[in-house]
């Protein structure tokens, strides 16, 4: 149930899962009737995560799986194709994909009341300021309203992003990260575009329609501001300036299979905390709901001992990034 303040908020659960995005919640969906869970959630909920919003068929097949696949929040058009647009060498291609087009907001807020809130607890707008290590489990800091609260779990679960805290604390290190940032613009689109531009981005930038608008955005690496105005100021011919409702996130761009953390002891982490996202595209919704459900057989079936069977249900997730990083070495050879 929805805890209206962090005091009502139990002094020890079986789980608790940071984060409440595809991956969290997917993992409450499964742990919840068979566990203590407690999800925690940094921003308001239901949550809006700036995001192109696409469903590439994996993550079509595991909603069509799992009867989650809803006209409820798709957006116009459902399904399209992809042009990219090579803006250093002027090249343009066209492919036909069945990519099914999203309502970021409005997924989220499906998938969040696929949660049987029965069995689960909510805290909205709370962050995890830290963790510790005991000896049955994690002692979890709280921040939420000007208060902290202890909690004490048996096992902790990091769906908490690209700037996950947990995978920080325990790796003591910092993945490589982007700033996605887009903006909506006023225009009617019936594809979406992929394009590549060295001046803005060494990855790649994007225009998605949604309806009667669509947004442009680019995941950046060095100074997003600036590289995100070129963007729009290279896009002023096609769109003028009706721009608003700009917004950013980190976005995870592993470097090799090795960027990959399935967690340790009593810690796991799902999706792009894991670093389980595409390095080509950035995609990460597919591998936020497969191991969001991966984490949560994995501990119904050895709660005591999960790392292991996790890792295991995780190899295909594994293997999709791997083919991934070897499709960029044939694109970029080694010199």
């Amino acid at each position: 149930m929805f805890l209206k303040e962090l005091q009502y908020a139990r002094e020890e659960y079986d789980i608790v899962i940071v984060g409440c995005g595809p991956a969290g919640c997917t993992a409450a969906k499964e742990l919840g009737k068979k566990f203590d869970v407690l999800i925690v959630e940094a921003s308001s909920l239901p949550r809006n995560k700036p995001c192109g919003g696409l469903l590439v068929k994996e993550a079509q097949k595991f909603l069509e799986n799992e009867n989650m696949l809803s006209k409820e929040y798709f957006a116009m058009p459902k399904s399209m194709g992809i042009k990219y647009e090579n803006w250093n060498s002027g090249e343009v291609s066209f492919v036909e994909k069945k990519i099914l087009n999203i309502d970021r907001k409005k997924f989220d807020s499906f998938l969040f009341r696929q949660i049987n809130f029965d069995y689960v607890d909510v805290l909205q707008r709370t962050r995890m300021l830290n963790f510790e290590k005991t000896a049955n489990g994690n002692e979890i800091t709280l921040f939420s309203n000007g208060s902290t609260k202890k909690i004490l779990c048996k096992k902790l679960i990091g769906c908490d992003g690209a700037a996950s805290k947990i995978r920080r604390k325990i790796l003591q290190r910092e993945p490589q990260c982007y700033v996605a940032v887009q903006e909506r613009i006023d225009a009617k689109l019936n594809q979406t575009i992929f394009i590549f531009d060295k001046e803005i981005t060494d990855y790649y930038a994007w225009i998605i329609p949604k309806g009667n608008t669509a947004v442009i955005g680019a995941a950046i690496l060095e100074e997003p501001k600036k590289r995100f105005e070129l963007l729009k100021y290279k896009l002023q011919h096609r769109f003028g300036a009706s721009y608003r409702e700009k917004e950013a996130s980190l976005i995870l761009k592993p470097k090799a299979i090795s960027d990959i953390f399935l967690g340790q002891d009593n810690v796991l982490l799902c999706g792009e905390a894991a670093g389980l996202i595409s390095p080509t595209s950035g995609e990460g919704i597919s591998f936020a709901l497969y191991s969001g459900k991966f984490v949560g057989k994995a501990l119904i079936k050895n709660f005591e001992n999960p790392l292991e069977y996790y890792r295991e249900y995780c190899k295909p997730l594994i293997e999709r990034i791997q083919q991934k990083f070897e499709k960029i070495k044939k694109i970029q050879p080694e010199k």
